[in-house]
């Protein structure tokens, strides 16, 4: 069990850009947070808008310790060298700079972390239109997190995430320039390589509106065909790595897959497809996805 008698202490890591709307009521509920210790550290990737004030009143009431400054690098880049700064902190979080935090968000997934094992848990979230009202977000009777599925979607929405010292340092051995979201490159080599734990809990208002850094920017907003070529760079980073820690059973699987998308016979495309099991956490989704796959492989799309 875990010491209750002692503070955690959380490194919140922030990415920011043109954020003056949304980003004060973030901040307020980052201060908010319940039983725990907490420092911000921020990257402002270029804003011109107000969004550097916000920041620096918060740095002067001591809530934000550290900022830093790119243009325009992206939130997985710069969320990836705020990790690789900040590994050696004993919990660190992540947090888009338009969303609202549940006072006990921190404190609760902390009590589900092992101590000294690499572990990275999220929650669930609400969606919240720019307006203030609330939608039920994404959800499943329950999620079920593993290697094979973090190849074909990814459940952990990276402001949900928190991971501790352990998960950050595998983390930070695995810098990858080339994706598109580091919180499904942080789910596959977390599945890979320590815990990935769900907690059933809505514990993150997620704002919808068209500047969203991250993720989505309108409920529907999903194309299939950017999905499935995100997951397969992801797969094919993942091995160009050669991370060691998988079974052989996935290390075989993960090969299938990356066999789907090879040039050259169709026909032994298509039988990597079938061999393999998608795994989505709703049964119907993994069928879109091999009908989607199927029909790319078979009119040269993919």
């Amino acid at each position: 069990m875990r010491d209750q008698s002692a503070i955690p202490s959380v490194t919140i890591l922030l990415a920011t850009f043109q954020g003056e709307r949304f980003l004060e009521e973030q901040l307020q509920s980052l201060a908010s947070q319940k039983n725990v210790s907490v420092r911000v550290v921020v990257n402002d990737d270029g804003s011109t808008d107000g969004t550097l004030d916000i920041i620096e009143k918060w740095k002067n009431i001591g809530l934000i310790t550290k900022v830093s400054l790119s243009n325009k690098l992206g939130p997985s880049l710069v969320f990836q060298r705020l990790l690789m700064d900040n590994a050696d902190n004993e919990f660190i979080a992540f947090s888009d700079q338009d969303d609202i935090w549940d006072p006990n968000k921190l404190y609760e997934q902390i009590q589900l972390i092992p101590k000294n094992k690499p572990t990275l848990i999220f929650t669930n979230r609400i969606f919240l239109s720019k307006n203030g009202k609330e939608s039920k977000g994404l959800s499943y009777r329950k999620i079920n997190p593993s290697f094979r599925n973090a190849l074909v979607e990814n459940v952990s929405p990276g402001n949900t995430i928190l991971i501790n010292r352990e998960a950050a340092n595998k983390l930070s051995l695995h810098y990858q320039a080339d994706i598109t979201h580091y919180d499904s490159w942080f789910y596959l080599v977390m599945s890979a390589t320590g815990d990935v734990v769900h907690l059933d809990k809505n514990l993150v208002k997620y704002r919808l509106h068209d500047d969203n850094l991250v993720g989505l920017r309108s409920i529907g907003s999903f194309s299939p065909f950017e999905s499935i070529r995100n997951y397969l760079m992801n797969a094919e980073s993942f091995k160009e790595q050669e991370i060691l820690s998988l079974k052989e059973s996935d290390e075989e699987y993960l090969d299938r897959f990356l066999g789907i998308f090879k040039e050259g016979d169709k026909k032994i495309r298509l039988q990597n497809l079938l061999r393999i099991k998608i795994y989505r956490q709703k049964r119907i989704d993994a069928i879109g996805m091999k009908i989607i796959l199927f029909f790319g492989v078979l009119f040269n799309t993919i």
